[in-house]
């Protein structure tokens, strides 16, 4: 296929203005990378063509430093046709001292439960004076073009279905008060659809929206070491602006937003709630954490929020003896089923302790644990028949890594041990279920570097266990490998050889054999040219099957 951008020209720190004569009129950067790929197997059941090639290139022309134009394109054996671009999209965000302004395609962030993470077709500024108690950020835009119903793309095989929708513009603003450590912010987000610009059949269930967001956040530091923070955010959304007009008698506030809001009978309020303690006495973290996310709490300014939550959390982080030594502890709770309104309501402890030990200088030791405890409880009680249902994941982890040498022989010891269980237990009437899985995984493996020579040797041993109600699967092996650099270190060719051999419980016997050779060539600082060459072996009782796979790539970076 072929694939032709032209997008996002910007600068990821914003453009100033300030010294734009000083800088240079058109500078340009980018890579041009090609690869062939020739695969060869006796798998019948492999549908793949034995041979592919693919070019592809980044390029970004900057204009004074201040505006950047992106270009990419993809070339391969199916396409060698430019399409249309697929998205067009440019915009600029110049800085002259305390002013910021946007244009064009934008992204902007207030928080991430009123405005986050979206991009639109508009204006904007900010304001931050440096001195200043007050900072201000403002924005106008399109989040979202129409997209017409096509109905004959509905069950046209060759053709891809794309959900219509309408077009969406928004607005907000963001006021800060207040310095570092006594923060104040006040947070207005409207977003509404164009109810005119599209027809969408009501069989498809997308409905013209409106959405006023309002939140306030506030970062203080009470005493020297205790630290607050609180954010709050009330979203009004109308889920049809077809719907007929209402007097809102709970949220009475929103029968007197004017233009910003207007209640119907498809309205819905729901709030977020978030509060965080933090505690740092000398080395010492003590944390407390309260979240509350309404079931079906939305904002249109952002992509995502996982509602219908609670959560309560603590933690504590501390480190001693000369900061080699380092412990994290998290424990929380977590529930849905806020407003009652669901037949279940799940329940969720989670715990978490991080261990980090710098024995020596070259010797040091990581241990990880973590316990992930679920239940759902009835809240009512239609059937006769009683539902139980509780889940355990546990987790265990210890990384050991020891390093030493001289400036001629250098050696890399490494020692890995992973643990994890996860039992589910259900109950409906009389009928239980307990299903319980298991998986254990550990390699020891030692590197050794001959410096002056620019060799490495490396050796492992890798096992793994599966253990479930029906199979027992284990897996053991070594892997060997060395690298070398020739001419003076533009060169790298390395050798790579692995063994696996599964057998167990109700599994057929597999043998694993994996070869792989590979050389990389830094023919300048620009261009690399990059080899290399697999052959994998799998035996079982029944079949051997073999593949190859050769690549041959260049880069070039300018």
């Amino acid at each position: 296929m072929a694939i032709l951008y032209l997008g996002n020209c910007q600068s990821l720190l914003g453009q100033d203005l300030t010294n734009i004569k000083d800088n240079k009129p058109i500078t340009l950067h980018g890579g041009l990378n090609t690869t062939g790929t020739y695969y060869l197997t006796n798998d019948d059941a492999t549908q793949r063509d034995p041979f592919m090639w693919i070019l592809n290139g980044n390029f970004n022309l900057r204009i004074y430093d201040v505006i950047n134009v992106p270009f990419s394109f993809i070339l391969s054996k199916e396409n060698k046709k430019f399409n249309q671009p697929s998205y067009q999209q440019f915009g600029i965000s110049p800085t002259y001292k305390s002013l910021t302004v946007h244009a064009g395609y934008r992204n902007l962030n207030f928080s991430k439960y009123t405005l986050s993470g979206i991009t639109f077709l508009g204006g904007g500024f900010e304001f931050s004076p440096e001195k200043s108690l007050f900072k201000i950020k403002a924005f106008y835009g399109r989040f979202a073009r129409a997209q017409q119903f096509l109905p004959d793309n509905m069950f046209d095989p060759q053709t891809v279905f794309v959900m219509p929708k309408y077009e969406r513009w928004g607005y907000g603003t963001m006021l800060t008060v207040g310095k570092k450590n006594h923060l104040f912010d006040l947070i207005v987000f409207k977003s509404s659809d164009e109810e005119t610009s599209v027809s969408i059949p009501d069989s498809l269930a997308v409905y013209p929206e409106e959405n006023f967001v309002i939140g306030v956040n506030s970062r203080n530091r009470i005493v020297k070491n205790l630290f607050l923070d609180l954010n709050y955010s009330l979203s009004a959304l109308s889920t049809d602006v077809r719907q007929d007009e209402i007097h809102q008698e709970t949220y009475s506030y929103s029968n007197n937003l004017g233009f910003l809001f207007t209640p119907r009978s498809s309205s819905q309020f729901n709030s977020v709630f978030d509060a965080a303690v933090n505690f740092k006495p000398g080395k010492v973290n003590l944390g407390l954490k309260y979240l509350r996310i309404d079931p079906e709490y939305k904002s249109l300014g952002t992509s995502f929020i996982n509602n219908d939550v609670q959560e309560f959390t603590g933690n504590i982080a501390t480190n001693f003896n000369k900061n080699r030594i380092s412990v994290a502890a998290n424990v929380g709770l977590q529930n849905n089923n806020l407003d009652k309104s669901q037949l279940v309501t799940n329940k969720r402890l989670i715990s978490s302790l991080n261990y980090n030990w710098l024995i020596t200088r070259n010797l040091s030791l990581v241990a990880n644990l973590s316990n992930y405890n679920t239940n759902s409880t009835p809240v009512q009680i239609y059937l006769i028949d009683s539902i139980k249902y509780s889940q355990v994941t546990r987790n265990a982890s210890l990384n050991i890594t020891e390093s030493f040498g001289d400036t001629v022989l250098q050696h890399g010891v490494t020692a890995m041990f992973n643990f994890q269980n996860g039992n589910s237990l259900s109950q409906t009437g009389e009928a239980v279920t307990d299903i319980n899985n298991t998986f254990i995984n550990s390699y020891l493996s030692y590197r050794l570097n001959f410096v002056p020579n620019g060799l490495t040797l490396t050796a492992s041993l890798n096992y793994s266990n599966f253990i479930s109600d029906i199979i027992n699967t284990k897996s053991i092996g070594p892997s060997l490998g060395i690298n070398k650099f020739l001419l003076k270190r533009k060169i790298n060719l390395g050798l790579n050889a692995t063994y696996m051999n599964s057998f167990g419980l109700n599994i057929n016997k597999t043998e694993i054999y994996n070869l792989r050779l590979f050389t990389n060539y830094k023919i300048n600082k620009n261009n690399r040219l990059t080899f290399s060459l697999s052959a994998l072996s799998k035996k079982s009782e029944t079949t051997t099957l073999f593949h190859t796979q050769a690549n041959i790539s260049y880069n070039l970076i300018f």
